[in-house]
């Protein structure tokens, strides 16, 4: 019998070795507590009691080894939350909501399941979507800011009409979307019906025709991404060092102080065998047909200060 209750506690000590730092919680210290207690009837020589506390202490031991994991758990999922919801604000604030909405939205649903999976506690779930998130983001990248206006310069020095304008890379990349300009600008004409009259000077809008996000007015010394293209930096990249952070994180507490077992004169004497566990859609294309021949806005229709003829 003494051999045997010998083994129950061996067990115990071996199940309560649990890397944690949740050790002290409720179940851990009534575990210890049962120890003392099935110690002291051993060393009496009353067998049957030594044996009942040695039953208890292993399974409060086996209670806080499970309340132990589970908030490990939680933590983990915690920092993988953490993580996700890190992610999804850079990427807005690069725009990436606007010019990647449907990337943007199913991260922005995963996150929400995240959330609501770990607030039930299902912390399984909850790193699944977070994951989701992070996948989701994962081929997104900046995009350098288009100009969303532009001064226009004389025709003798830098040939500006709609036509030109249009075709430059920051703009539209493209001169037979011209029309896009002269529309939003039309009424800014000094004849708001003849768009080969545009004057140096004017600051002309650029209007977004594909979601694009544009911001300031044009700096011929700023590096633009053309229109139509990406010029690519890894969302990733961004936040590389906040979710290596985050791993560390998670595998220090993996390795946190493991528990060895107070000496039983050290035992606090608060705790009873009463206490309780504490426990997008793009926008339509616009027409892409040359401007009729009465509205053209080609460079022979324009005189060296930038008039029309």
């Amino acid at each position: 019998m003494k051999k045997i209750i010998a083994v129950i506690l061996a067990s115990f000590l071996t199940a309560a070795s649990f890397s944690a730092s949740y050790k002290n919680n409720t179940y851990q210290k009534l575990a210890r507590e049962y120890t003392v207690k099935a110690q002291k009837a051993l060393d009496a020589g009353e067998y049957s009691l030594a044996e009942e506390y040695a039953k208890k202490a292993e399974e409060n031991a086996a209670l806080s080894d499970e309340y132990i994991r589970l908030m490990m758990a939680r933590d983990g999922a915690g920092l993988k939350l953490k993580t996700a919801q890190e992610r999804l604000d850079f990427v807005k604030s690069i725009h990436g909501d606007v010019n990647f909405p449907i990337a943007f939205e199913a991260a922005t649903s995963a996150m929400e399941k995240a959330k609501s999976s770990y607030d039930r506690e299902d912390f399984v779930n909850a790193v699944k979507y977070a994951d989701e998130v992070l996948a989701s983001l994962e081929g997104i990248y900046e995009i350098t800011p288009l100009p969303k206006y532009y001064v226009v310069k004389p025709w003798a020095t830098d040939k500006d009409c709609f036509w030109n304008i249009s075709g430059r890379p920051y703009v539209y990349n493209n001169p037979f979307l011209w029309e896009n300009l002269y529309e939003a600008n039309k009424n800014a004409l000094p004849k708001k019906n003849n768009p080969n009259l545009i004057l140096p000077g004017m600051k002309m809008e650029i209007p977004s025709i594909q979601g694009e996000y544009r911001e300031g007015t044009y700096n011929p010394k700023a590096d633009y991404t053309p229109f139509g293209t990406a010029k690519k930096t890894p969302v990733k990249e961004a936040v590389k060092e906040q979710a290596e952070a985050a791993a560390e994180e998670v595998k220090a507490e993996a390795e946190a102080v493991k528990y060895e077992p107070l000496p039983a004169e050290s035992q606090s004497e608060d705790v009873t065998l009463s206490d309780e566990a504490v426990l997008e859609s793009p926008a339509e294309e616009p027409k892409t047909e040359a401007p009729a021949e009465e509205h053209t806005s080609s460079p022979e229709n324009y005189v060296s200060d930038g008039s029309a003829k």
